[in-house]
C-alpha cells in the first residue's frame, strides 16, 4: 500500500497498539525511520510512556459467524477480565443486540467488512455509541477509512490474536472516550455560540421597542429569566419568537 505520512499516522493510531506491536513487526507497511516525526515518536515511544492496561472488567459483544472461533474467544476473553455477554452474526440486527445486551465494547472478527456490516456499525454508533474493535484480514486503505467513518475505534489487520486482545481493547476504549469528550466539548461550544446570538438578537429587539440601552435590555432579560426560573437563552428565544409573530 502507498500511504502518505498523514494517512500512516491515522492508520497506526486506529490500527495497532504500540505496547504490543513494534514498528519492525509491521511487515508490509512503510514505517518512517525519522524519529523526530509525530508518527515515529508515537511508534518508537518507550514502554514507560504507554499507559498501563486497565483492570476494569468489560462486557463484550462479539460479532462472529464461526462457532469454533466464538468458543475460543470466550475462553481468551475470560482470561483478561472480559465477560462475553453476547455472540451475534454480522447478519443479525446489531443495534437491537446492543440494546438487549448493553455491552461495554463490541468486537468484530471478519475476513473483510462488507457494506451491510459497516452500515450496521454506523447505526449502532449513531444511536447507541460503543467502542468498536475490528479484527480483519483486509488491509485496503479505503476499507479502513470506511470502517473508521462507521465508528470503528481500532482496526486491526491480520486477524484476532488472543494474546493481545485486552491491550487493543483498552486502546480502543481510551480512543472512544477521548473522541466522545471532544464531541461533547464541541457541542457545548456550539450551543454557547448559538445562545449568544439569540441573546444579542433579543437585546436588539428590546432596545428598539423600549428605547433602552444595551445594558438595560440585558438586565431586563436577566431579571425575567431569574423570576421565571428559566435559562437566559430560553427567555431570549421567546422574545425573538414573539417579535417574529408581531412583525410577520
Amino acid at each position: 500500500m502507498n500511504f502518505s505520512d498523514s494517512c500512516l499516522k491515522e492508520y497506526y493510531t486506529v490500527a495497532v497498539s504500540p505496547a504490543i506491536i513494534k514498528p519492525e513487526q509491521l511487515s508490509g507497511f512503510p514505517v518512517p525511520r525519522h524519529r523526530g516525526s509525530t508518527l515515529a515518536r508515537y511508534l518508537y515511544a518507550p514502554r514507560t510512556m504507554i499507559p498501563e492496561k486497565s483492570i476494569r472488567s468489560l462486557r463484550v459483544m462479539l460479532v462472529e459467524d464461526r462457532s469454533d472461533r466464538r468458543d475460543q474467544l470466550d475462553a481468551a476473553l475470560g482470561e483478561v477480565d472480559c465477560a462475553l455477554v453476547a455472540c451475534v452474526s454480522r447478519h443479525d440486527d446489531l443495534l437491537s443486540a446492543v440494546a438487549r445486551h448493553n455491552p461495554d465494547v463490541i468486537l468484530i472478527d471478519v475476513e473483510s467488512p462488507g457494506r451491510d456490516t459497516l452500515e450496521s456499525l454506523a447505526s449502532v454508533q449513531t444511536n447507541m455509541p460503543r467502542p468498536m474493535v475490528m479484527f480483519t484480514q483486509d488491509d485496503n486503505n479505503r476499507t479502513i477509512l470506511r470502517a473508521v467513518r462507521a465508528g470503528v475505534s481500532a482496526y486491526v489487520v491480520d486477524g484476532l490474536q488472543t494474546a493481545r486482545v485486552r491491550s487493543i481493547i483498552d486502546v480502543a476504549v481510551a480512543r472512544f472516550e477521548h473522541f466522545n469528550r471532544l464531541g461533547s466539548e464541541l457541542r457545548q461550544v456550539r450551543q454557547q455560540l448559538n445562545d449568544r446570538k439569540i441573546i444579542d438578537k433579543a437585546k436588539g429587539i428590546i432596545m428598539t421597542r423600549r428605547g433602552l440601552t444595551e445594558e438595560q435590555a440585558y438586565r431586563a432579560m436577566r431579571k425575567l429569566a431569574m423570576d421565571s426560573n428559566r435559562r437566559l437563552a430560553d427567555v431570549a428565544q421567546n422574545i425573538v419568537d414573539a417579535a417574529d409573530i408581531l412583525t410577520g
